[in-house]
Parts: C-alpha cells; sequence; structure tokens
C-alpha cells in the first residue's frame, strides 16, 4: 500500500484538472487530518473507504465513514477526518486532485448529494480510481498529458455517477449485499459461485443476473477482484512466497495465479513486489 504524488514539467498547457497524489492505505492508528492546517489550499481530496471505519467532521458536522462511503472535501476548509477510538483500522483508496474543473466538480457533488457519498465497489467511479493507482504502481503514468487524462476521466464518471445513478448501495438487494459480505469473508475456500448462490438459497441463473445488474459486472469477477486486492496487499506487507500467496486468496495452482495476476494489474506478482524496494510511503514522479 503506497501513496504517489505527481509533478510535470510538460502537459497540457491548461489542464482540465491535474492529479496531486493517488494512494491506497491501511491506518490502525495516528491518523489524523485538518483541513485548516494544510500546505496547499484548493486541493479537491476523494477519499473512499474499502474496509474498517473513519470518520470526518465538516463544519459542526459528523459522519461515519464505513464501508463503500467516500468523502469529497478540498484543503483549506473548515473540515477534520481521523481514525476514530471505536474503528480498529480504516482502508481506503485516495485521490487527490488540482484545478478549477475539479473545484468545480467538487462543489456540483456537494449541492447535489453533500460532502459523503456512497457509491457500489465496482461502479465507474470505484474502478477508475483503482487503474489510477494500479497505473502509478506500475509507473505508467509517465507525463502530464496522461495525468490530467486520467483525472479527467475520473472527474467525468463522478459527474455522471452522481447525477444519473439510480441504485445507489444503500438501496441493493438485500441478498445482493448478503452475497457481498460471504464474498469478503470466505475468497481463500470459495469453490464457486454456484457454491455461492446455494449458501444464498437462490438458483444460479437467478443470482447471476441480479448480480450483474446490481454490479455491473459477474459475481466471478467480482470474486477475482477481491482475491488481487488480497494478494496486492500480501506482496506489499508480507514475505511470504508466490505459492502461499496463490493458496491464501483461494488459487491451488500458483501458475494460475500468476496469470490471473499479471491480467488483472498488467504486472507479474514478482515484478509488483519489486517495485516496494523503490517505493516506500510517497513516490514521486518527474520528468
Amino acid at each position: 500500500m503506497s501513496v504517489y504524488g505527481f509533478q510535470f514539467k510538460d502537459g497540457p498547457s491548461v489542464p482540465f484538472a491535474e492529479i496531486a497524489y493517488v494512494g491506497l492505505e491501511k491506518r490502525t492508528g495516528d491518523y489524523d487530518w485538518d483541513g485548516l492546517a494544510r500546505v496547499t489550499n484548493n486541493q479537491c481530496i476523494f477519499q473512499y473507504t474499502l474496509a474498517g471505519k473513519g470518520e470526518i467532521r465538516i463544519g459542526n458536522q459528523t459522519y461515519s465513514l464505513e464501508q463503500n462511503s467516500a468523502f469529497l472535501v478540498v484543503t483549506g476548509t473548515d473540515h477534520r477526518y481521523y481514525l476514530p477510538e471505536s474503528s480498529g483500522f480504516w482502508e481506503f483508496l485516495f485521490i487527490t486532485l488540482m484545478g478549477a474543473e475539479a473545484l468545480e466538480c467538487w462543489s456540483f457533488v456537494q449541492n447535489h448529494s453533500g460532502p459523503v457519498v456512497r457509491f457500489a465497489p465496482d461502479s465507474p467511479v470505484i474502478r477508475t480510481l483503482e487503474t489510477i493507482y494500479l497505473e502509478a504502481s506500475g509507473k505508467s503514468i509517465t507525463n502530464g498529458y496522461k495525468a490530467a487524462g486520467w483525472a479527467t476521466r475520473f472527474l467525468m464518471e463522478v459527474y455522471q455517477a452522481v447525477k444519473y445513478n439510480p441504485t445507489p448501495p444503500e438501496a441493493w438487494p438485500e441478498i445482493i449485499v448478503k452475497a457481498l459480505n460471504l464474498i469478503h469473508e470466505n475468497y481463500a475456500v470459495m469453490g464457486s459461485i454456484e457454491e455461492l448462490s446455494r449458501m444464498l438459497g437462490v438458483s444460479k441463473y437467478k443470482f447471476s443476473r441480479l448480480f450483474h445488474a446490481t454490479c455491473g459486472m459477474t459475481a466471478v469477477q467480482y470474486l477475482t477482484k477481491v482475491r488481487m486486492e488480497k494478494a496486492m496487499e500480501l506482496l506489499r506487507q508480507t514475505e511470504l512466497d508466490l505459492r502461499e500467496i496463490a493458496r491464501l486468496t483461494g488459487y491451488s495452482d500458483d501458475n494460475y495465479f500468476n496469470k490471473v495476476f499479471r491480467k488483472s494489474t498488467g504486472v507479474s506478482p514478482g515484478k509488483f513486489r519489486s517495485s516496494k524496494r523503490t517505493i516506500t510511503v510517497d513516490h514521486i514522479s518527474f520528468n
């Protein structure tokens, strides 16, 4: 889990938006940011909870930041986000953007939906954010044009999701919520989607159609996504060999695990792991 920062000499003369930072973090203590104490003002922060729980105070209002919720704030304004004493950990993806259009987007979201918004884990907004993070971790965002392109794409997905998304996560069918929880709890031992549908007491056909209609992807794709996220965490944070990581993420064949990982991330597990020798807390890209 790392944070990547960007500063490029080239790029559009008047960029639509720019990426300052993107990162994936898991905090277990001593995490507290005050918006009025930040060094740089007018940076737009989007932070999405993957697991655990955080809190944010905006003015006089405090919001709980549970799984699938995101906050949107601008540095230099009165807010504070932190890991509360009631939470053992907070795992999140975040992106920090700069530029007039990013500020306009944040203003639109706050006026339309408020500063805290829920997004499906497989919504275009979150899929785009995950892709930006993977592009950064693979050192593929190599110039200002690429960075501005990804920033623009992310903003467009946020606009569309907030304005047109008809099915927020809180309105999902109960069976899909149960399915997502079962996948997160049993990804390492789950044998098939048939097994999952039996656990839920529905037919595979009915479940598959409902899952895809709700989440925008198949249950198999979602299971693979969860497994790959765990594999990336183990590659970054442990010295376990690849065979053991494959086993812990539900793959009995480490060669197949390697194939799935490369297809999902664009790099091999070994290459992904070796990058931690040069990427610690902050990786700054220049050109």
